[in-house]
């Protein structure tokens, strides 16, 4: 995931940031490579950081210690940023304005002192627009487990096994190849 940051860090460069912070859980996973539902990502010019909940740390540092620093959050996490912001010397700080809800960018703009915070808009979704080799493989093998399972849901199907049989079969063979979780929920339907 070296690779990721340091294409983040170069485009941070480029728009005068010292630091980026990534709330939302999809850019998450991609700049870290760790799936995680509770938490922040802080990018520095030299260090990043994965701040989670207890309830992920082990795991995070397995997956995701090699580039991260991973912490815990406190009780008031905005002076966990705040700190590694002045830590770090940061003094503009790029925040996820599509993900961010009014009140919390309120609240973070308010805790951090004196940093210029400024929006990324879809500066994260542009970076993987870009496809790296892992990721090209990683679609790969998608497309050949949906296949497998196109072929072998073929021969499950048939008269008096239920659409919800048929849904759990197709999502249980897919994870059976490999599949960490389908991409979205499965429509199954049949009769007039």
């Amino acid at each position: 995931m070296g690779k990721r940051l340091d294409r983040l860090r170069a485009v941070m460069a480029q728009r005068d940031m010292d630091a980026i912070l990534i709330t939302c859980e999809v850019n998450q996973s991609w700049v870290s490579d760790f799936d995680f539902t509770d938490g922040y990502i802080l990018v520095c010019t030299d260090k990043a950081y994965l701040i989670t909940d207890p309830r992920y740390i082990e795991a995070a540092k397995k997956t995701a210690g090699g580039d991260f620093e991973c912490v815990c959050a406190s009780s008031d996490v905005l002076d966990m940023i705040n700190s590694y912001l002045s830590d770090n010397r940061s003094k503009v700080l790029g925040i996820e304005d599509m993900e961010l809800s009014y009140y919390r960018a309120s609240a973070l703009k308010s805790a951090l002192s004196g940093i210029e915070v400024v929006c990324v808009g879809t500066l994260l979704d542009d970076l993987r627009a870009v496809k790296d080799e892992d990721e090209v493989n990683n679609i790969k093998q998608a497309q050949m487990i949906t296949d497998a399972a196109f072929s072998h849901i073929l021969g499950f199907i048939k008269e008096g096994v239920s659409e919800i049989d048929i849904a759990i079969e197709l999502e249980f063979f897919m994870r059976r190849m490999g599949a960490s979780a389908p991409s979205f929920e499965f429509i199954v339907a049949s009769g007039s």
